[in-house]
Formats: C-alpha cells, sequence, structure tokens
C-alpha cells in the first residue's frame, strides 16, 4: 500500500496516511497493529495504542503454547477422574450408554494435546462471536445424552477451571483480548478530529469485534468502508436468500451490510485508476454476472433457465476466453503442469503469475518441479518445522531414546548434524560397521545395551557376512568408541526413563541438551559445525524448544509418551517463510491471495475435502448444541473459501486446477467446478473452458523416454574357470531352479544384507530346534538321560541365548518347543530301539567333469 501511494503521488516527498491492517478478519490471530504512544488511550498526538507497551488498559494475553498445555493438563486431569468415576455417575455415564471406554479418552499427554488444541478453536470462535459458553449449563441434560453428555462434561474445562486459570494469572485470551482492543480503538476513533478521514477496506466484517469497528467508521463524518467483491449482479430475491445460506461467498457482506443498517442498493462501485474500457469492461461485466449465477443460493437455481435463455452466448464465450479448466490424472500431473505455466509467465516479459491453493503439499510439489529450472519460488507460508533436517533431527532423538529403535538409531548417526565429538565424516566408517554387524542381526533388539552386545556377538561369530570379514580392528575398535559417545551422549534421556513421569519443562531440557551433545563436534569452531549451528531450522527449532522448557504449568510425562506430545506440539510450528528470488511469481493460500493481484491466476487444488475443506461442527458440540448456544453454523468456513475463490476469478487469465485422483483414490470436484461446468452445458459452451494450450501432454513430454527393446532375460553364462567347483545338494537344486542365484553368491561374492529390526524367522527356529537336537544326539548318541525334557529344553535355552531381547521366541517359540519336547521324549526309545545317533555327519562325492573334479557335498542332520 505504501508502494501504491508512492507511485500515485509520482514519487514526490510524501506523508503517508497511518495504514493499519486488521488482518485477516477470518484468521485467529487478528491484530491492529498501531504505532507507540505516549500514555495509555489516545496518545498526544492521536497516533492510537502501542498494543505491545504493557500501560495498555488491558491484561497481556496468554501465549499459544502455555494455553495448549495447561488446557492438555486439565484434560488428563479430567480424563483421569473419569476413569476413576469419582465425579460421575455411573448410570448416567455408563460404558455401554457412551458407545466407547473411559479409559481410552486422553490416554496419553499427546491425545490430551490434541483434545487442547479443538479446545482451543471451540473457545476461540465463542469468544469471536460473543458466546457465553457458560450458558451450556441452561442446556437440559435431558435433551442430551451419550456423547452429548460426555462433551457437557468436558466442557467444564473450558467454562470453569479455564477462566480460573486466567484470572489467575491476571491475563486473557488472545481473541478476548483482540476484542478489547477493537473496542478501545472504536472509542479513540469516536474522540478523533472530525474532519480526519478513516477508510476501512478489503474486510467483510464475519468477526463482531471487526463488524463493530466498520459501524463506528461508517458514522463517523469522512468515514468510508470499503467492500471486497460484493455481488451487485444478483437479482433481490436471490440477495434476499443469501441469508438462508450461510455458505454462499456472499452471506458475510449481507451480515455485515443488515449489520450496519445499509442496503445493497447504497454501496457504489470503486473503480479503479487504469478501469478497462469498451469491450473489456463488457467482458468483466459478462464474467461477473455468469460467476453470480453459478455461485447463486441452492434454493433459487431455479432461476437458471431464464438465464440460459436471455443469455448472450457469444458474449459469455468472450468474457470466459482467458477462464480454462485442467483435470490432472494425479496429483504429481497437476503439479508438473502449474510448473510448466509458471515457467511460461517467467519467460513472458512483465508476466506476474500466481498460485493460489490451500492445499500445502500441492505447492511444495510445484516448487520441487520449478526447481528443475532453478526457479526458486516459495510460498508466503513456510515450510513445517517438523520436515526440516533440525526437526527431523530432534524427532529422531526422541524416537530413539524413548522406543530404542535401531532404525531411529541409523537414521541419527546418518544425519549431518550428528558429531558425537568426532570430526566429519570420521565416524562414517564405525557407523556402517555398527550397521552391518550389529543393527542387521536378527538376535539384536532395541537400546544401545543390546546394540553393543551383538556387535560383541557377531565378532566372534562363525560364519557371518563377507562385509562383516572387510573391517579392521582399527574399525572394531572405532565403533566401539562410537557407542560410548552415544551412550554419553544420550544419557540425560535414557536416566530419565527410570524416573518414571517427570516434568515436561525437565524432558524437554533432557531433549535439548542430547541434541547438543549429539551437535558437538570434534572443535566448536569448525566450518561444519558453524554451519550446523546457523542453519535456519537449527535457529528456529532452538527457539521452539526454548519455549518448551519454559515455566508455565504443564502435565508430567514419561519417556515413552514424549516423542507423540512432541510432535503434537511441533506440527503446527512453521519456519518463517523465504522470499521467493522471483519477483514476478508467487505461491499463496486463498487468505494470503486476496491482497494480491497477477496476470494469471492459477487456482488449484479444486477439489472436494480441499478446496472447500470438508465443514465439519467439531468434536465437542453437535450441530443442535451450536445452534442452542448460538454459535453460527460449520459451513461458514466454506463461505469464506467460496469468496476467495471468487476473488480469483476476477484475474485477468483464469487457469482452473484439479487432480483426478489422490493417492490412488478418485476425487469429486469442487461443487463450484461442478456448478459452473452444468451451467456451461445448459448454455451449449461445453468446450468453454478447455486449456488453450496442452499443459498436461507438454508436462508428460518432459518425461517421456525414448522406447528401447527389452533385454533379455539374465542368463550368466560365466567363463568355465570362474564357475564354483564345489556345490551343495541343497545348491543343486538352487541352480536349477534359479541359476542367477548362484552366480551372484558363488561368483560375483554378493550377499544380502539382513534387514533392519528384523525379526527371527522361521529359519532361525528350525536352526535354534536342530542345533539343541545336534547337542542333544552327540551328548546321548548311546544312551538317554532320565529326564529327557529338561535336558532338551535346556539345550535349546543355552542355544537361544543370542535372542534373549526378542519376545517372540519367549512367547511363542519355547512354547512350541515344549509340547516337541514331550513328544520327543515318549517317541525317541522306540526310534532308537537299541541303535545309536549320529548327527550333522558331513559326506561328498568327487566327480569327473569337462571343466575338471567337481565336489557334491550333502549332510545328514540325523
Amino acid at each position: 500500500m505504501a508502494g501504491a501511494f508512492l507511485r500515485a503521488s509520482g514519487n514526490n516527498v510524501t506523508l503517508l496516511p497511518r495504514m493499519r491492517p486488521l488482518g485477516s478478519a477470518e484468521e485467529d490471530a487478528l491484530l491492529l497493529l498501531q504505532p507507540d504512544t505516549a500514555e495509555a488511550g489516545v496518545g498526544a498526538d492521536g497516533m492510537g495504542y502501542d498494543l505491545d507497551r504493557p500501560e495498555l488498559p488491558l491484561p497481556p494475553a496468554v501465549g499459544a503454547l502455555e494455553r495448549r498445555m495447561v488446557l492438555t493438563k486439565l484434560i488428563l486431569a479430567w480424563a483421569e477422574r473419569l476413569r476413576s468415576a469419582d465425579d460421575l455417575d455411573d448410570e448416567d455415564f455408563s460404558d455401554d450408554e457412551l458407545g466407547l471406554s473411559p479409559l481410552r479418552i486422553a490416554s496419553t499427554p499427546a491425545a490430551a494435546a490434541e483434545m487442547a488444541l479443538d479446545l482451543m478453536r471451540l473457545l476461540d470462535e465463542a469468544q469471536t462471536e460473543g458466546v457465553d459458553l457458560g450458558r451450556i449449563r441452561e442446556l437440559l441434560p435431558e435433551r442430551f445424552a451419550g456423547h452429548e453428555q460426555l462433551s457437557l462434561s468436558f466442557l467444564k474445562i473450558a467454562v470453569e477451571t479455564w477462566p480460573g486459570y486466567l484470572t489467575a494469572t491476571k491475563r486473557l485470551d488472545p481473541v478476548e483480548r483482540r476484542n478489547g482492543i477493537m473496542a478501545l480503538e472504536a472509542e479513540r476513533l469516536r474522540t478523533m478530529h472530525a474532519d480526519t478521514p478513516v477508510i476501512v477496506a478489503g474486510s467483510t466484517g464475519s468477526i463482531p469485534a471487526t463488524a463493530a469497528l466498520m459501524r463506528t467508521v461508517m458514522e463517523l463524518p469522512r468515514g468510508a468502508i470499503v467492500l471486497p467483491g460484493l455481488d451487485m449482479a444478483l437479482d433481490t430475491a436471490s440477495w434476499r436468500a443469501v441469508a438462508e445460506h450461510p455458505e454462499h461467498p456472499q452471506a458475510g457482506l449481507f451480515q455485515l451490510l443488515e449489520g450496519l443498517g445499509a442496503r445493497r442498493n447504497d454501496v457504489a462501485t470503486v473503480h479503479g485508476v487504469e478501469t478497462a474500457a469498451g469491450d473489456a469492461e463488457n467482458a468483466d461485466a459478462h464474467r461477473l454476472a455468469f460467476l453470480s449465477e453459478t455461485m447463486r443460493p441452492a434454493s433459487t437455481m431455479g432461476a437458471w433457465p431464464q438465464y440460459i435463455a436471455g443469455a448472450d452466448r457469444e458474449a459469455v464465450r468472450d468474457a470466459l476466453a482467458g477462464v480454462s479448466l485442467i483435470a490432472a490424472p494425479t496429483e504429481q500431473d497437476e503439479a508438473a503442469a502449474i510448473a510448466l505455466m509458471l515457467r511460461e509467465a517467467a519467460e513472458t516479459p512483465d508476466k506476474t503469475a500466481v498460485l493460489v491453493t490451500p492445499d500445502q503439499t500441492l505447492a511444495r510439489r510445484v516448487s520441487a518441479e520449478l526447481m528443475r529450472w532453478n526457479l526458486a519460488i516459495n510460498g508466503a507460508t513456510g515450510e513445517p518445522l517438523r520436515t526440516t533436517p533440525a526437526g527431523v533431527f530432534h524427532d529422531l532423538i526422541a524416537e530413539f531414546a524413548a522406543t530404542g529403535s535401531q532404525i531411529a538409531l541409523l537414521g541419527l548417526l546418518k544425519h549431518p548434524f550428528t558429531r558425537v565429538g568426532l570430526p566429519e565424516g570420521h565416524a562414517n566408517r564405525a557407523a556402517k560397521l555398527l550397521e552391518i554387524a550389529g543393527m542387521r542381526q536378527t538376535w539384536c533388539g532395541d537400546g544401545l545395551d543390546e546394540l553393543s552386545r551383538s556387535l560383541h556377538l557377531a565378532k566372534k561369530a562363525k560364519p557371518r557376512h563377507p562385509a562383516i570379514d572387510l573391517f579392521s580392528e582399527d574399525d572394531w575398535e572405532a565403533a566401539s568408541d562410537l557407542l560410548h559417545r552415544l551412550k554419553e551422549a544420550m544419557w540425560p534421556l535414557t536416566q530419565l526413563a527410570r524416573s518414571g513421569a517427570v516434568p515436561f519443562a525437565e524432558m524437554a531440557k533432557a531433549h535439548a541438551a542430547v541434541a547438543e551433545a549429539l551437535m558437538r563436534g570434534e572443535e566448536p569452531e569448525t566450518d561444519e559445525a558453524k554451519d550446523a549451528a546457523t542453519d535456519a531450522s537449527h535457529v528456529q527449532l532452538t527457539a521452539f524448544m526454548d519455549t518448551l522448557t519454559g515455566d508455565a504449568p504443564a502435565p508430567d510425562v514419561t519417556l515413552a509418551d514424549y516423542p507423540a506430545l512432541f510432535r503434537s506440539l511441533i506440527r503446527l510450528e512453521r519456519m518463517p517463510p523465504s522470499p521467493s528470488t522471483h519477483p514476478r511469481l508467487s505461491i499463496l493460500t486463498p487468505m494470503e491471495a486476496r491482497t494480491a493481484t497477477a496476470d494469471l491466476a492459477i487456482i488449484a487444488g479444486l477439489n472436494e475435502g480441499t478446496w472447500p475443506a470438508a465443514a465439519a461442527p467439531g468434536p465437542w458440540l453437535n450441530r443442535a448444541m451450536r445452534a442452542a448456544l448460538g454459535l453460527p453454523p460449520p459451513e461458514r468456513s466454506i463461505r469464506l473459501a467460496a469468496h476467495n475463490f471468487a476473488q480469483m476469478m476476477g484475474a485477468r487469465e483464469v487457469i482452473l486446477t484439479r487432480a483426478l485422483k489422490s493417492d490412488g483414490a478418485p476425487t469429486v470436484a469442487s461443487r463450484w467446478l461442478m456448478r459452473m461446468e452444468a451451467l456451461l452445458q445448459g448454455l451449449g459452451l461445453e468446450n468453454a473452458l478447455a486449456p488453450k494450450h496442452p499443459w498436461l501432454a507438454w508436462a508428460a513430454a518432459r518425461n517421456a523416454v525414448e522406447l528401447r527393446p527389452s533385454p533379455p532375460a539374465p542368463a550368466p553364462c560365466p567363463p568355465l574357470f570362474a564357475r564354483p567347483r564345489r556345490l551343495s545338494v541343497s545348491a543343486i537344486e538352487t541352480l536349477i531352479a534359479n541359476p542367477y542365484a548362484i552366480f551372484a553368491r558363488h561368483i560375483l561374492a554378493l550377499s544380502p544384507l539382513p534387514p533392519l529390526e528384523g525379526e527371527p524367522e522361521n529359519s532361525d527356529r528350525g536352526r535354534l530346534i536342530h542345533e539343541a537336537l545336534h547337542h542333544f544326539a552327540r551328548s546321548y548318541d548311546a544312551e538317554l538321560p532320565p529326564a529327557i525334557v529338561n535336558e532338551l529344553l535346556a539345550m535349546f535355552d543355552e542355544c537361544a541365548r543370542l535372542f534373549d531381547g526378542h519376545a517372540r521366541v519367549s512367547a511363542f517359540w519355547r512354547p512350541r518347543l515344549e509340547r516337541f519336547a514331550r513328544w520327543f521324549a515318549e517317541t525317541e526309545a522306540a526310534r532308537r530301539d537299541g541303535a545309536r545317533v549320529f548327527s550333522e555327519v558331513s559326506g561328498e562325492l568327487t566327480m569327473d567333469a569337462p571343466g575338471g573334479a567337481f565336489t557334491l557335498t550333502a549332510r545328514a542332520e540325523r
């Protein structure tokens, strides 16, 4: 806005008006940003209030994280009371009536944190609409039953307990404080100089506090309100019907005009400085009329035949000449086509383009596609903090500390932030040995102690994987040193595992300490250490961890519950948006796009569930309860989405896109697209929205490869001297069925690595049983012992000691072996019948062959 005023003044010295953003009228965080003043109230210079000064006559707002943590603690206490049924009537809250077990309600701190987030949204919505949640007490119990009764019990937290905390700490909810600031600003405007012009522009007034401020401005002698996108083309009867359709894009403006005591005819049209004239202006009018018909209230769609009968079809076609629709097969195809459109705009001199979508995943796909041409276009909404390098690093730390997962540890070892006091790259070979000889063994359990044991066993094991033989003694020492360093670095968290539930701040401090220890290099001033310390995500994550370690009340957590709670808290955190390197291209959310203009507007993600998102009443109040309290219907969110969609249709060139499938499942087109296509079909203009260029075909052609004949099936035919001259009988079976397996193992010397965190398989069970029977047969080859069952089970336990860390062995294999041992004891004497038993007897047969002697080996197990 400052730049627009400067351009309008001819770049002369100009005293700019005071510009104060209201914020987005539909977002939770709405603030009036005002200049500093000398004192509270109206300043000496009449400039208004400074919202950050302590002398503002309003208590400060409670922080978002503190509010969520306090509510989480209150919800956990409520769930505990519900489980113990101390304050509830068992007849009213029986499991059969509720349909769920109370033991499943907020059973973990993470679940309570998610419930706290829903409760925060309900508190904000109630305070935004000026609804007193205390009226819940007036709802007669007999009107609601089952889940509704449970909701009423839960909402006592918002009605009774939470207000008490705010009173005790002398603070306000953010929305309540925002409403107070709006009221103060309205009072200030009433007392300001009468000749001062005041203009409110761009707000739909959907928040009552904003509407009250706009009402004050309208009453001023030189006050004015500029409404965004008021539909002047809709007929009067349909305009009155908007009141019954909260999902209509004009419903907010209708309510605002009603609240201001104004009529639609009282609103004058503001023309731009560069208003189009002639044919262009006529085309704009026809597009507005078509869009108004498309979005008209559902109860008045019977007027479509009259519109179709009187419409100038060629004029409508010309009005929609700049609008096209692309239905891509998949989301990736949609992103690839959008990237091509943006590249074409970048190559056109002075052309501006904006991608508008609420789907942040689609936005990131498009950004990645554009990087093929080194076009860095960042969205206004920053990347989620949890997906950044620092976010992934901290998540792996919490996951490994809580579960001991070897997969999490391997991810941690391979993360570029992990140094554990070693030079850059020094730990790589030791980490590979830890992975191959330690983690990729079926006997390796969870945790560093189990990994140390697995490493010790693998060093002595015979036979073992050929890759282990490639490591030197120095490598084994380096691996042991790395394990020792990991244990020291993880100690702040692992020692809390023995403490049970501890204060959340203490757990977060230990988490931060472990991250710092793992990131510490050999020398703090190395370039690599500096890069990690100055990484933007690390700086942001450090600030986030500082908030977690504050002194705000929070629930006690165990180490097992901490990772899920940490993920719940970090889920909504985002990195500050990075400025786009391209001056004419941008990616915006629908809310952010309200203040953007561009030659090309790409409106993407037009599927039901995405744009618009599903309208849900929330988990605690159904529609009847919301209506009883006076809360607006859930469809208001659809109204806001529809208004944003309609506004973006005013661009000179508009390309609408959607994906026919999402994650492999068919999608449903946005209701606005279906209306538009139905109306065009009635007008006989089915092809009016056909794209001007084959964007999808071009995007597909970019990845096309030349068709080549398929290679023949593997048919290894090594020279005679390279072929094995010794094979077992079982290998001969493999040679006949799959000769390439023999080629890979015996000629290429390739052996697959065992999987990470692999469970003991049936082959391991068979090997253990055979090994136990082998020891039994060797020990008692001529005469059976008196306690056959005990002897056999003792030998099995000795052989299975490798798998002490796996519950499958003790829970499933051991009971089966006990049944087998009893059967074996009953039948072995009859099988022997005076004969001796030989176990694991090997034999071989050497035969002449064209390439020389060939030896066939075999082994009799018994």
